[in-house]
């Protein structure tokens, strides 16, 4: 498990409130590249990811 310094994407929403949509643009496009790198590394699919699971650097680079 690696130490992230931010937040979950939960937690972004929750204290900053709706997101503009070209963040969001940037968030899904890591979010889908880290779960196709998961699913390539392990052979494993998610079932599902909740806003919990997404977690931000404080460079905004996410982890899942």
């Amino acid at each position: 498990m690696e130490y992230m310094n931010g937040f979950s994407l939960q937690d972004t929403i929750e204290n900053v409130g709706c997101l503009s949509e070209c963040m969001v643009k940037g968030l899904t496009g890591q979010i889908i590249d880290a779960l196709e790198e998961h699913f390539d590394i392990l052979g494993i699919n998610y079932g599902e990811i909740s806003l919990c699971d997404v977690m931000l650097n404080k460079d905004g680079v996410v982890k899942v």
